[in-house]
C-alpha cells in the first residue's frame, strides 16, 4: 500500500496534520509527503488541496484565514490589534505562492476582501514558504494569516492567537481521494476509515 498527504502550503507539520503524523515517509520539494509499504509504486490513498467543488474525493475540511500572531506580540507592543485597520502600525508576514494554488497566503487579497485595499503596513516580510511565515508569527515577528484548520493545534495550545475576529473563507478545500481498486485491500480501507475519524467528517466515503 501506497498513500500521499499533498499540502502544497508546506504547512504539514504545523497542525491539524498532527493527528495524521504518526507515519515514516519522505518529503519533496513541492510539499508532498509521500508514504510507501511493501514496495508499492502507485499512489493507492492520498490527502489533497484543492477548489472545493472541482476535486473529487471525500471532502475532510474546509479552510478559512484568519490573522494570527504570538501571544508575546500583543503582550509587550503597546500598539492596539483590535481590528483589521490596526494592521498599518505592525509587521505583515506573508508567503508568496502560485496564484494557481488557491492558497490565501498574501495580504493583498485579505485586505482587499476586508475593504481596505490601500492599508500600507509598518513593515512587510515575505517568506518562500508558509511555515516560515507561521515560524515568524510564532517568534512574535509580526502578523500573519494562518489557515485554518492546519494551525488549530496552535491555536488551541495558545502559541499563536486570533487579534480579532475577521477572516476570510477559502474556495478551496482538502480532500482524501482512494484509488477506487485499492479501496478493497484491507490496509488502505482501514487508513481510510482512520482518516475520516481524525477529519471528524463522519462523511461516508464516495466510491
Amino acid at each position: 500500500m501506497s498513500a500521499i498527504f499533498d499540502d502544497r502550503g508546506g504547512a504539514i507539520r504545523a497542525s491539524a496534520w498532527d493527528r495524521f503524523g504518526h507515519f515514516n515517509g519522505s518529503t519533496s520539494g513541492n510539499g508532498q509527503l509521500q508514504l510507501k509499504s511493501n514496495g508499492a509504486d502507485g499512489i493507492d490513498i492520498a490527502i489533497r488541496y484543492g477548489r472545493v467543488g472541482a476535486t473529487p474525493g471525500t471532502q475532510l475540511f474546509d479552510e478559512t484565514t484568519v490573522p494570527v500572531c504570538g501571544p508575546e506580540l500583543l503582550r509587550k507592543t503597546k500598539l492596539p490589534l483590535r481590528t483589521p485597520a490596526d494592521l498599518r502600525r505592525h509587521t505583515l508576514l506573508q508567503s508568496v505562492v502560485p496564484p494557481s494554488s488557491g492558497m490565501l497566503t498574501d495580504w493583498g487579497n485579505w485586505l482587499r476582501a476586508v475593504g481596505l485595499p490601500a492599508l500600507q503596513p509598518a513593515s512587510m516580510l515575505t517568506f518562500t514558504s508558509y511555515t516560515d511565515a507561521i515560524g515568524a508569527a510564532l517568534a512574535g515577528q509580526g502578523v500573519a494569516l494562518g489557515r485554518r484548520p492546519l494551525i488549530d493545534e496552535l491555536l488551541r495550545n495558545r502559541r499563536l492567537v486570533v487579534p480579532f475576529k475577521d477572516k476570510l473563507a477559502s474556495t478551496h478545500g482538502y480532500f482524501l481521494l482512494v484509488e477506487p481498486g485499492a479501496r478493497d485491500q484491507p490496509g488502505v480501507h482501514a487508513l481510510e476509515q482512520w482518516v475520516l475519524e481524525q477529519a471528524g467528517t463522519g462523511t461516508s466515503p464516495r466510491p
